[in-house]
Formats: structure tokens, C-alpha cells, sequence
């Protein structure tokens, strides 16, 4: 015969309520969707192709939007493909990431970047948010200094990754930038 009792957790999953594991069931990499992340990263890509730089972005989206209020004053930001948070995300990443580039020498000023696309996605416990931006710059690109400091005023772990590719080219370069070295440079 089978016990009458079944665990709290069992009944309330077989519902459809969301609960987390019991210990002893979950596994190391089982979280619940919104459940904070062990690790703070940013993750961008970025393109160069004659005078034109396009970088996509990727954000955990809470952290994007703790920093968007706190750059703003605002007590609440929702992330949203409108014109609002756009303008927002324009000025933080004209702050927090600013892009150089040029002939021979970089230019001192850095470029103005414009969103050319936005969404959000899901790793499957995180809710992601990416941002596409274009730089032109006023000649063919031949530097790219960018000083990549997003998110580092919030996380002491904070790291961001970005990856530089040249076309037709294909060179590239990876960076590993943190709060003591947010620069990379290359030569293309």
C-alpha cells in the first residue's frame, strides 16, 4: 500500500507551482528563473568594417536595469524597445562604453553611438537583454581604443568581455576588462 503523505514540495510541483528542488534533488546548475546569478559579466562583439563599428551587447537584464536607475535617479527602469528607454541606454553606454576610432591617431573625442536594434532573450534561468549600436567614424578605421566600463560602478566582480573583429580581414582579438583595466586597443 502507498503512504498517503507526499512530500509539500511534490504536490505543489504536480499544481504547477514553481518551487526550487529540494537539496537533495537539484543539481548544481538548477536555479529558478529569476533566481540571482553567481557571477556578474558583460558580454559584447563588435564589428569593424571601413569607417563603420557595429557592437552588440549583452546584458543580465537586472543588472542593466540597477544600473540604469542609478545612473538616472529613477526608482524604477523597465527594459523595454521604446523610445524612452532607449535615450537612457544611449547615455549610460555614452558614459560606461565609450567607443575611439580612427586613421592615425585615434581621435581624443569618442564616437556617438545610436541603438539599430534590441531584444531580450533567455539562458534558460536568466532573463538577458542585448543591444546593438553602429559608430562611424569620420575615416577608415585603422585603431579602436574603447574603454568598456559597464556595470563596474555596481559589482566589484564585474568582468566584461569583448570580442573585436576587423573586416574583410576576419583579425580579431578578445579582451578581458575589469575595473583596473576596462581599455582594450587594437590595431587593425
Amino acid at each position: 500500500m502507498m503512504p498517503r503523505f507526499r512530500p509539500a514540495w511534490l504536490i505543489l510541483a504536480a499544481l504547477g507551482v514553481a518551487m526550487p528542488r529540494p537539496p537533495a534533488l537539484a543539481g548544481p546548475g538548477d536555479r529558478p528563473p529569476g533566481a540571482p546569478h553567481e557571477f556578474h559579466v558583460t558580454y559584447g562583439r563588435m564589428g569593424v568594417e571601413g569607417s563603420i563599428i557595429q557592437v552588440r551587447l549583452r546584458f543580465f537584464a537586472d543588472d542593466l536595469a540597477l544600473a540604469l536607475e542609478r545612473f538616472s535617479g529613477e526608482t524604477e527602469v523597465s527594459l523595454a524597445p521604446d523610445p524612452r528607454t532607449d535615450s537612457l541606454v544611449t547615455r549610460y553606454l555614452g558614459a560606461r562604453f565609450q567607443v575611439r576610432a580612427g586613421g592615425e591617431p585615434v581621435g581624443e573625442d569618442p564616437l556617438e553611438g545610436r541603438i539599430v536594434a534590441s531584444g531580450e532573450e533567455s539562458d534558460g534561468t536568466q532573463q538577458l537583454w542585448w543591444y546593438v549600436l553602429e559608430y562611424e567614424a569620420p575615416v577608415k578605421v585603422e585603431h579602436v581604443r574603447v574603454d568598456a566600463r559597464v556595470l563596474l560602478e555596481l559589482f566589484e566582480d564585474q568582468r566584461n568581455i569583448l570580442r573585436i573583429v576587423y573586416f574583410p580581414s576576419g583579425s580579431e582579438r578578445t579582451f578581458y576588462l575589469t575595473d583596473g583595466s576596462s581599455e582594450a586597443a587594437f590595431d587593425l
